[in-house]
């Protein structure tokens, strides 16, 4: 299932399971207000949440709602691939309470000092008193957050293992199991496409798959590109240990006039916007971070934030990670802003 690429400073994967698919569908929905931006938009949460037990829905609540990490269990499949949801299950079986509490904190998204190490350890082992400041180091600031994790820490880890294996195990069979064959062969052509570039260099295929420029090569020693189609037009990032992941929008089906018609509108959309016009003239000059862009377009970060994302889902700005993080236009803008124009015409006297 993988392809390797290897230099002395980075290794770069390319898989593709159903395993990683039912848990984007689980991290889309647990946030679903925000669907509105992807392809499958609110009406596909609403349709999943019907098929949902009220017994699922308490325990994606109890697992933390919103900041639910069930994103982590992503990389126990990316260190020991199971051929299938079912081995996957079996192997979060085999993992130990704690460890299971660790993941679902998102303990092993950060590299954290020793002393908050140990601290967040003793409250995924029941210390009372290490509960809040690991709940505070895990939120990063964000006090909704603080308040789901230290709930999450107050919780049993022998309860939460069972919430985890229960939640995963009834989504496989009341949501994702249908939608499984179809999944695995789309995603699985997908890769093998990603495959084939294996001749370009680590940093080029990222790029490719992501319009992310990679440049995080001191914490990070291996990525793994993971396509999707739960998290399209977005790209998931999710870091884990020293491996970061990405979870990349699957390229649209070239024969589909709803595919081509929905690129299309992406782009064109992105560009109806005066204010979005002004960031690409910025960007056309140079490669500029958020602060500078808002300095220069005297605008809040929050407004500008939301503007970029929307031409990165037009795929017309990328994202260059480095310090700091910068933006600048793709190299074939161009061809970005009328390839799907021209797919769509092409096509638009088939039937759709």
């Amino acid at each position: 299932m993988k392809a390797l690429i290897k230099t002395n400073a980075l290794r770069v994967d390319v898989d593709a399971s159903p395993v990683y698919e039912l848990l984007l569908q689980i991290t889309a929905f647990t946030g679903f207000e925000n669907l509105e931006t992807y392809d499958v938009g609110s009406n596909w949460a609403n349709s999943q949440r019907r098929r949902c037990s009220a017994h699922l829905l308490r325990a994606i609540d109890r697992l933390g709602g919103t900041f639910a990490n069930l994103d982590q269990l992503m990389g126990i499949q990316a260190l020991q691939p199971s051929p299938n949801v079912d081995g996957f299950i079996r192997r979060l079986e085999q993992l130990s309470d704690h460890e299971l509490m660790l993941h679902a904190t998102g303990f092993y998204a950060e590299i954290y000092p020793e002393r908050i190490q140990t601290t967040i350890m003793a409250a995924a082992s029941g210390s009372k008193k290490a509960r809040l400041p690991a709940a505070r180091a895990l939120s990063g600031g964000v006090r909704e957050r603080q308040d789901a994790v230290a709930r999450l820490l107050a919780t049993p880890a022998e309860d939460v293992k069972g919430l985890v294996l229960e939640l995963i195990s009834e989504w496989y069979e009341r949501i994702f199991a249908d939608d499984e064959p179809s999944a695995r062969t789309l995603l699985a052509a997908d890769a093998q496409a990603k495959r084939a570039l294996v001749g370009t260099d680590p940093e080029r295929l990222i790029l490719i798959a992501t319009g992310i420029k990679y440049g995080l090569t001191d914490r990070f020693g291996k990525v793994l590109l993971i396509p999707t189609l739960v998290m399209r037009p977005w790209v998931a990032v999710v870091n884990y240990k020293r491996l970061r992941i990405y979870a990349y929008p699957i390229v649209d089906d070239p024969t589909s006039v709803e595919s081509a018609r929905r690129g299309a509108v992406r782009v064109y959309q992105a560009l109806a916007n005066e204010a979005r016009l002004g960031i690409l003239k910025l960007l056309a000059a140079d490669t500029l971070t958020l602060d500078e862009l808002c300095s220069r377009l005297e605008q809040p970060a929050p407004v500008v934030r939301a503007h970029i994302a929307v031409l990165r889902a037009g795929r017309i700005v990328q994202i260059n990670c480095e310090e700091p993080t910068t933006y600048q236009l793709r190299g074939d803008i161009v061809r970005a802003v009328t390839q799907p124009l021209e797919a769509y015409l092409n096509l638009s006297h088939s039937p759709s």
